[in-house]
């Protein structure tokens, strides 16, 4: 965090080589501190996690006492933390929000260093001036924040902690699904003089794509999955370019989809397992008017299961 905000100030002046010089100072009392795991009943060994943090200071012409003792280690921490949120508050300099940092998938993080981040956010850059914009999936965030304090934590109470305003996003609608869509066809699919795509790319072929990805709810990192999927498979070079058979093309959208929207679906295709009434039923929901459609193209492709490809819905 502390990196981002330093390169983000264009000039160099002295509160700039202020925050450096204070970030340094807590960032290697924090690597001696981290590193002086010695066994697990002591657990660190605060003397020399505080001689390294003084080598440091040293370097730069400072003289400080080493800390000799736990109570001195934790001194010299909260003097170093002081110390950086001083600085910061110089580089911020005003009530008004000034400064917008964005964290994206912070859920997505191992638990315990989540849950640290956000309790860093919370107690080091608590600054009038400074704006955080935290995206993220507060199921998986609450799971993780479980994972460290226990299945008994009362988390809409510890989350408000961090969070003064909350916005949920929707679901993408059918528009922005079909605007995404349009946006990883010309990224994932095809480029000029650079990608090229066995399936010949056509309105009807992106539709189809936006019908199967609206049907599954799919979140827009799942969306770029298939995207990728695809443009493994049907990558080719510039000579094959378009001419593959429009029904091989729209299986392996179909594939692509299941693989990540409807993974059990896809195995049971992949293995033949699929019975006819899944799906009849799976392609009457995903599209009423084509359901005969794309029931045809599993039936032909054989991926029902031939102990039932003789009955009829």
């Amino acid at each position: 965090l502390i990196s981002a905000l330093i390169e983000s100030l264009k000039d160099e002046n002295e509160d700039v080589k202020n925050l450096r010089d204070a970030a340094k100072d807590v960032g290697w009392f924090l690597t001696g501190l981290g590193g002086q795991v010695v066994n697990k009943l002591t657990g660190i060994d605060v003397v020399a996690a505080g001689e390294l943090a003084e080598k440091k200071r040293a370097a730069r012409g400072e003289n400080q006492e080493v800390p000799n003792g736990l109570f001195d280690a934790f001194w010299n921490k909260k003097k170093a933390l002081h110390s950086l949120k001083s600085s910061i508050r110089a580089i911020v300099k005003g009530d008004k929000p000034n400064i917008l940092i964005f964290v994206d998938e912070i859920d997505r993080c191992r638990p315990d260093y989540a849950i640290s981040y956000l309790e860093t956010i919370k107690h080091v850059f608590d600054i009038h001036g400074i704006v955080f914009v935290l995206a993220v999936d507060r199921n998986q965030l609450e799971s993780s924040a479980k994972a460290s304090f226990g299945t008994d934590l009362d988390f809409p109470e510890y989350y408000r902690k961090f969070v003064q305003r909350e916005v949920a996003l929707p679901m993408p609608n059918e528009n922005s699904y079909g605007t995404l869509a349009s946006r990883y066809v010309e990224y994932y699919l095809q480029r000029e003089n650079e990608r090229h795509c066995f399936m010949p790319i056509d309105r009807d072929r992106v539709d189809n794509i936006v019908d199967l990805i609206s049907f599954m709810r799919m979140t827009p990192r799942q969306v770029q999955e298939v995207f990728r999927i695809m443009g493994h498979v049907l990558a080719t070079d510039e000579s094959n370019k378009g001419k593959l058979l429009w029904c091989l093309g729209v299986g392996t959208i179909l594939m692509s989809a299941l693989r990540i929207g409807n993974p059990k679906v896809y195995e049971a295709l992949g293995r033949r397992e699929l019975r006819v009434k899944e799906a009849s039923d799976l392609f009457r929901r995903l599209d009423p008017t084509h359901a005969e459609w794309w029931f045809t193209l599993c039936f032909t492709g054989g991926g029902l299961n031939p102990e039932d490809v003789d009955k009829k819905e």
